[in-house]
């Protein structure tokens, strides 16, 4: 018989294995792909991120700070000079964060409209954006729907009659006739007084009624009960009590 040949020497290029009469598949061993960092075959290559836009349509660097924090609305927190009525309100057991109870007490001395930039907590004449800004950040602080149901102590009343301060200083100053620049003294003796917790009553109350009228009971049912709480009035309660029946809402009836 013939000698067995020899092994070929090792070049570095795996050879491949040849069937024999024992192996009934035939293998390829395949060399790993080098690790050089380039981009696999069929691949495209990696693009560098573009540079930011700025709103200006200027190219800004990637290092540029970002725009500060919006501090938000300025109220004067302290409450120098407190009367007795204010002491007690802060050390109330309500469910009305402390921060909240310091702005609403801030505020609710700001009521009388004299002073609509000063309610709104921005700087005088600043512009409709900041306005805007600063009116949906109060408002959803001091809006007496916000508590609904809840115990709120003495804020109860404090909190529609600032809410509604709050939305008539708003309306002024960006009305289009620019009634904020006329002297304070002149809006005062008009129609810019103050509402009183019975009128801002009697309006929740009205409205209600027209939500009832027109189907929305569960809507209705809240600014009725936002009106039983300002003021207590026999007809509210009972106006209130029979809608919470239409709305299906038995537990809120045995409250009125």
């Amino acid at each position: 018989p013939a000698a067995p040949a020899a092994p070929a020497a090792s070049s570095g290029i795996p050879q491949p294995i040849v069937s024999t009469p024992h192996s009934q598949t035939t293998k390829t061993t395949v060399p790993p792909m080098p690790q050089t960092g380039l981009p696999r075959p069929g691949l495209p290559p990696l693009r560098p991120a573009a540079p930011a836009i700025g709103p200006s349509g200027q190219r800004r660097p990637a290092s540029a700070d970002p725009a500060p924090p919006d501090p938000g609305p300025s109220h004067d927190l302290s409450l120098t000079g407190m009367t007795p009525v204010e002491m007690s309100a802060p050390r109330e057991d309500v469910p009305i964060e402390d921060g909240i109870r310091r702005r609403i007490l801030a505020m609710a001395r700001l009521a009388d409209g004299r002073d609509p930039w000063a309610l709104l907590g921005v700087a005088t004449g600043s512009d409709a954006r900041q306005l805007k800004r600063a009116y949906f950040r109060l408002s959803k602080d001091v809006h007496p729907d916000r508590y609904f149901g809840q115990p709120v102590g003495s804020f109860a009343a404090r909190l529609p009659v600032v809410f509604e301060a709050l939305s008539r200083a708003y309306a002024r100053l960006t009305s289009p006739d620019k009634a904020a620049s006329q002297p304070a003294s002149a809006s005062a003796a008009g129609h810019d007084r103050p509402q009183s917790p019975q009128e801002y009553a009697g309006e929740l109350f009205e409205r209600a009624c027209q939500l009832e009228v027109s189907g929305d009971h569960l809507d209705a049912m809240k600014l009725f009960a936002a009106a039983v709480r300002v003021d207590s009035q026999p007809r509210y309660l009972r106006r209130a009590a029979s809608c919470a029946l239409a709305a299906g809402q038995p537990k809120s009836t045995r409250t009125f």
